[in-house]
């Protein structure tokens, strides 16, 4: 009779699949309906909370929300004259506070001494400002078109480089087009940035441990670039983790996998050179970091400190039907480069570059589910392979 009623019993369910797009979209979502999660704003302890609730949610052990301290920035009020027309601006931070006239405005690539005039159109931000810095200008402006739904503030704000020397600021297309007749003409600039001393921010750590020894690392970061939901950079990181998490706890891996929540990316990786200083990383055995892991347009680079992590990564974003392309040894831009410093094989699989990157357009409108799935099936199977 016994065995009867065991039979007649519903059959155990077999568990769910956690690698589906509508997974995936959730947990991104996740992040992604707080709207923007810019550090020291009143939106950057929800977003840890959030983040906490997530890896909880993923079968992590463990969370918690180790602060750290530093100068963070955001964004200022601005204004340039010349003659007797006065346009508004906002600063490029952390730029310094500034009240004067800085000679002559130019357009040309002659600017030591004048004011550097560019356009988003000309070049990414980041090498005009190098390019400013370095040629001797005495400050730098440049134009962008994208401003937020309300019209309130350039989306493009944002981070430069810490310690910055160099005046800089950002005006919309109207003003650019008046400046850009105007070469020649002193400039003044009146410029406030506002840093927060001695801030407070909190990273993200959870872990799935593992049946052996050693650690394999995952990180992503979920701090946004500015004022804008910021979807594929980086709540998209974000998600994959805790898909990723979910796929390592039923997979009884070898090595324990961490998984670190990064605040202060977008601010010169704050938060992964603080967790850096403060581990010892004798047992990590690699990185993986999640930052731009898809967007919605681009090219799909598989770069690694090694060339053996680099040949993996490569052979498993073929093996699901990416268009995988070598991109040798990663830049210093994200969250793997302080573990690249102290020693640790460091892996960055990265979509780039979408023109919605770093505007109010990074949205989860422009992001494909499905695709961006595919590139996390590929990181699944490097750390499966890292950790096994």
């Amino acid at each position: 009779m016994i065995l009867l009623l065991l039979a007649c019993q519903d059959p155990e369910p077999e568990p769910v699949d956690p690698l589906t797009a509508a997974n995936l979209e959730a947990a991104t979502r996740a992040m992604t309906d707080l709207g923007h999660r810019m550090v020291a704003t009143d939106h950057e302890v929800p977003a840890r909370d959030a983040v906490v609730a997530l890896f909880e949610a993923s079968g992590m052990v463990g969370v918690v929300h180790p602060p750290f301290t530093w100068d963070a920035w955001t964004p200022g009020v601005a204004s340039l004259t010349v003659g007797d027309k006065t346009w508004g601006a906002e600063p490029l931070g952390p730029s310094p506070i500034t009240h004067g006239t800085f000679g002559p405005l130019t357009t040309s690539d002659d600017f030591a001494g004048a004011v550097s005039l560019t356009s988003s159109d000309d070049g990414a931000r980041a090498d005009q400002y190098a390019a400013a810095l370095l040629g001797g200008a005495a400050a730098w402006i440049r134009i962008t078109e994208d401003v937020d739904p309300d019209g309130t503030r350039l989306v493009e704000v944002g981070h430069t480089l810490d310690g910055s020397t160099l005046p800089s600021l950002v005006v919309d297309r109207d003003a650019g087009d008046d400046l850009w007749l105007l070469a020649g003409e002193d400039v003044t600039i009146d410029l406030e940035s506002t840093i927060h001393r001695d801030h407070t921010s909190w990273n993200v750590v959870g872990e799935v441990p593992g049946t052996g020894s050693g650690v394999v690392v995952v990180t992503a970061h979920y701090d946004s670039w500015h004022l804008s939901e910021c979807a594929f950079d980086n709540a998209l990181g974000v998600g994959a983790m805790a898909v990723l998490a979910q796929l390592a706890a039923r997979a009884d891996l070898r090595a324990s996998v961490v998984f670190l929540a990064t605040s202060g990316e977008e601010q010169g990786l704050q938060g992964a050179q603080a967790w850096v200083e403060d581990r010892d990383l004798s047992q990590v055995e690699a990185m993986i970091n999640l930052d731009v892991l898809w967007s919605d347009e681009g090219t799909f680079w598989v770069n690694a400190s090694e060339d053996w992590l680099r040949e993996l990564a490569l052979d498993y974003a073929f093996a699901v039907g990416l268009d995988a392309h070598d991109g040798g040894q990663p830049s210093p831009a994200s969250d793997h480069f302080p573990f690249m410093a102290a020693g640790v094989a460091a892996a960055w699989s990265t979509r780039q570059l979408s023109s919605h990157y770093h505007t109010i357009r990074d949205t989860v409108d422009y992001l494909d589910f499905d695709e961006a799935l595919v590139a996390t099936e590929a990181q699944w199977r490097l750390l499966e392979e890292l950790a096994d």
